[in-house]
């Protein structure tokens, strides 16, 4: 039943940001609600505060996922809708996401693996927000469609750094027998990660254009709100590592 009101608490969630009157409001506020009251008992013990250990390893997962899954979103939305950019440059940002991040993660895994992991984590952190950077700069028409576009390349190599060194820390911080539980808290964070940081930048992209704005600022203000969660990650990374 918890897993359900918190499967349901996410579906509210994500129409009620896909507009802009009160009705969406009313089911965004609904979802939220389901949200703060079930999806904690799903997690570790202090994870919404980042305690040291599993529960900030568990939080940053969510936040990881939640800068790169919404520059997925909404990238390709800009190249084809405001920049006009053909099929190949959207084909391509997606590509190269995929092989930077499988490249990214081979690398600290085979040459960086007696680097503490928790610093990887601030490295992958770091570099999303210069991803984060680029798609902000893409919104720019005298930028070109191809700075958009790297920004999701950009973002794969951090998830490739930030990812698995959160996966080896979930399971060190695991007493015996509870790595099934770790595992399965880190998937459900990820998920809530990305539907609660895709929705707010959602909201706020719709905010935008409400008041009036154009569709460039809209995407500006929806990337600019994920440097929020990468600072976060970044100042938080230490409460992952093992005391």
């Amino acid at each position: 039943m918890v897993a359900t009101a918190v499967s349901l608490g996410a579906a509210l969630g994500q129409y009620g940001v896909s507009g802009w009157n009160m009705r969406h409001l009313l089911f965004t506020a609904g979802g939220f609600a389901l949200l703060a009251a079930f999806a904690s008992r799903l997690l570790p013990p202090g994870t919404w505060r980042a305690a040291h250990g599993l529960p900030a390893t568990v939080l940053l997962r969510g936040l990881g996922s939640g800068v790169f899954f919404t520059l997925e979103a909404y990238v390709p939305l800009l190249l084809a809708t405001e920049r006009d950019a053909p099929p190949m440059v959207i084909d391509l940002a997606f590509t190269g996401a995929a092989v930077a991040w499988a490249g990214s993660s081979l690398v600290q895994g085979r040459l960086l693996e007696h680097c503490p992991r928790h610093r990887l984590v601030v490295a992958g952190a770091l570099v999303q927000a210069v991803a984060v950077a680029l798609a902000v700069a893409g919104t720019l028409p005298s930028t070109p469609a191809y700075t958009a576009a790297s920004a999701m390349a950009v973002a794969a190599v951090g998830m490739g750094m930030y990812a698995p060194s959160l996966t080896v820390l979930s399971l060190t911080h695991s007493p015996p027998g509870c790595q099934g539980y770790a595992s399965s808290a880190m998937q459900t964070t990820q998920n809530l990660g990305q539907m609660m940081v895709l929705g707010v930048s959602s909201a706020l992209f719709n905010a935008c254009l409400g008041a009036g704005s154009t569709d460039a600022v809209g995407y500006g203000a929806a990337f600019g709100l994920l440097l929020a969660p990468c600072a976060l990650a970044t100042v938080l990374a230490t409460r992952t590592g093992c005391a």
